[in-house]
This record gives C-alpha cells, sequence and structure tokens, in this order.
C-alpha cells in the first residue's frame, strides 16, 4: 500500500467518479500544508483537503473546494465558484471578488489582526448555509444571496451592506 506521510485513512475522499476520466488528467489532491511564495493561478478544479497558505494573489479560472484551513495574503479572483466546506475555514486578509462564494464553514477574514475586512464583493451567488460565520464589515452582492439560516440577515443588518 501507498502511504501518504502526514495522512490518516480518512482525511481525503476516495475520487471514484468517472463521468470523464478519459478527457482530464487524474487529479492529484494536493499534500496536507501547501504553501507558495508568489500568486497561485490555475485553469481547472481544485480541491483543497489541507491548509493552503498563500502569500500572493489566488487566482483560478475553475471550482475551489476548501476541505482544510486556507489563508490568502493578497486577494481572491475566481471566475468559478469557491466553496467552503463544513469544518474547514478561509481567511483573508484582503478582498474577495467571485462568480460563486457559497459557505459551510467558518468564513474569517481579517486585515492584519483581528479586524475584519473593509469589505467582501460577490458578482454572482452567495450561498450562506446554516451555521455560517460570516463576520465582516461591507458585503457587496451583485446577483443572489441564497440563505439557509435568516440569522445571517440580522447579523448583517447592523453593518454596512449594498444591495443591488
Amino acid at each position: 500500500m501507498d502511504s501518504t506521510t502526514g495522512n490518516s485513512p480518512n482525511a481525503r475522499p476516495s475520487s471514484s467518479t468517472s463521468s470523464d476520466s478519459t478527457s482530464d488528467p487524474a487529479f492529484d489532491p494536493m499534500p496536507d500544508v501547501h504553501q507558495t511564495i508568489g500568486d497561485y493561478s490555475g485553469s481547472r478544479e481544485v480541491n483543497l483537503w489541507g491548509p493552503l497558505v498563500v502569500n500572493g494573489l489566488v487566482r483560478v479560472a475553475s471550482d475551489i473546494t476548501v476541505g482544510g484551513i486556507v489563508h490568502a495574503r493578497r486577494s481572491w479572483a475566481l471566475t468559478g465558484s469557491l466553496e467552503i466546506k463544513s469544518g474547514s475555514q478561509l481567511t483573508t486578509e484582503s478582498g474577495i471578488s467571485t462568480g460563486s462564494l457559497c459557505v459551510h464553514g467558518q468564513f474569517k477574514s481579517e486585515a492584519g489582526g483581528d479586524e475584519a475586512i473593509d469589505e467582501v464583493s460577490v458578482m454572482g451567488q452567495l450561498i450562506v448555509c446554516k451555521d455560517a460565520k460570516f463576520p465582516l464589515g461591507k458585503v457587496i452582492i451583485i446577483g443572489d444571496l441564497i440563505l439557509e439560516d435568516m440569522a445571517f440577515l440580522y447579523a448583517l443588518s447592523n453593518d454596512e451592506t449594498v444591495w443591488r
């Protein structure tokens, strides 16, 4: 058996889907901790099952699924979607501009310390699932807001929120 360092047997789900295995190369999951000093760019779907630390701009043309802690020191620019799985966390020191932001877990936005960032811009859908935590200063949504828990609206009512 091929053992991967630092992984428990159930750390990653098995990818046994055979939808388009002939057209795309086999997907190699990222290591438990992936750190890049510059910008991160990708043109296909990225599944993260461990922490990813990016010291530059995260730019992905497809979807990102977060299964661990993801921290970006600059901003995110996605034309696909960003999904934060339950039990995972996204930490950013800058804004997010994305086609679709789906929050299942904890969204933590910081600027240097414990301060919330000025704003998060979502150009498509913002999907906030039940028990998601989303502390923000200002939310700009040009598109749809999908909520599973109405308590999120009460939290937003005290902040500067722009609805278009």
